[in-house]
């Protein structure tokens, strides 16, 4: 089963994928960032699985930052029809999370990221009650605050990217929080409250309970910095979890690699072993059958010169009989024409059996 079956039938489960399916969801969809680089499948998925997968695949992604892969996969999500169609929504969760990673990260297109976002979910000048709920769920909680955010403020800005924007979006999360923040440096402030003289009882009771206001504020601020902190550890605590998580299954992945070309090449080694017992056997039957042949051959080599002997020696025992009774003759015409014949007949005999003299 290849990637994108296996997203495709995680696709189906939708949102009863599991926490650790969910990291298995973005490992995946991080292989087909890696090796296909197909942005606009990528970016299908992104817009259909469930936030958690989207901030588990962001993570793994921002982690070996490439400006220019990000911002085209962050092109390919504005370009989806669920984008376009759900802004104040969808937008803004898979935008919100993207830019908060990249904050963290102190990435250089983070705020560009944000800006983008937050045009696409901007609706006649005004922002929904959806899109600062997304801001705070899941750029403020995740960045452990409002400070990270607010500095983006302090930097040169593009002419692409509106400042107005950024400062009236900002005075609506703070009027919308217990504290509010200076944009220009990030330093929180307590709303301030105004005591009425103490004319009559009522402007004393009055007072009375701007000070318990004032208290119970000052109260709230300190726990949701407090809240905003922890969410910040926390974050940072996931955040390298996931990080030593994925660590973990990409180890997992190379020992199991390499078991299984251990386990190959034990077998290829067997089968080599085998191979060469087998060839070993059959050298040495060919040598056997070798030695064999040639001491057969030795053999017949040896009949068919003691038969060729034999024969030579009774086809020439006649002549050598006339030999032994002429060879101590004196030589006359008589023993030299019974010399010449006897002579004729041996070469005759010696040619009859193969022996020639050039």
């Amino acid at each position: 089963m290849n990637t994108i079956e296996k997203l495709d039938k995680m696709l189906k489960k939708a949102s009863k994928v599991s926490d650790s399916q969910a990291k298995d969801a973005a490992l995946l969809l991080h292989e087909l960032y890696v090796e296909a680089q197909d942005n606009a499948k990528i970016a299908d998925y992104l817009m259909r699985f469930k936030p958690t997968i989207c901030l588990f695949f962001f993570e793994k992604a921002v982690q070996s930052y490439v400006q220019e892969k990000i911002t085209s996969l962050h092109t390919a999500i504005c370009a989806t029809e669920g984008y376009k169609k759900n802004a104040n929504h969808i937008a803004t969760t898979r935008g919100f999370i993207l830019a908060a990673i990249l904050i963290r990260h102190e990435a250089g297109i983070a705020r560009s990221v944000l800006m983008r976002t937050l045009a696409d979910a901007e609706k006649d000048g005004m922002f929904s009650s959806a899109v600062i709920s997304n801001f705070k769920k899941y750029v403020v909680d995740y960045c452990g605050g409002m400070e990270p955010i607010a500095t983006l403020g302090e930097k040169v800005w593009n002419e692409s990217e509106n400042h107005d924007r950024f400062i009236r979006f900002m005075k609506l999360v703070n009027s919308s929080n217990a504290t509010t923040i200076s944009i220009a440096n990030g330093r929180s402030k307590e709303p301030e409250t105004r005591s009425a003289p103490p004319d009559n009882d009522e402007a004393r009771l009055t007072e009375g309970l701007l000070k318990m206001l004032s208290s119970a504020s000052k109260e709230a601020a300190a726990l949701f910095q407090s809240l905003s902190g922890s969410n910040g550890t926390i974050s940072l605590l996931q955040k390298e979890i996931t990080s030593r998580d994925s660590r973990i299954a990409e180890l997992s992945t190379v020992v199991t690699g390499r078991d299984e070309s251990i386990t190959e090449l034990q077998q290829e080694i067997a089968e080599f072993q085998q191979m060469l017992r087998e060839n070993e056997a059959h050298i040495s039957d060919l040598s056997e059958r070798l030695k064999t042949a040639m001491q057969m051959d030795n053999i017949s080599q040896n009949q068919e010169l003691l038969t060729l002997k034999t024969n030579l020696r009774n086809g020439l025992k006649i002549e050598y009989a006339d030999y032994l009774i002429s060879k101590d003759c004196e030589c006359n015409p008589d023993t030299y024409g019974a010399l010449i014949g006897s002579l004729t007949r041996i070469f005759k005999t010696l040619r009859r059996f193969g022996i020639t003299i050039e």
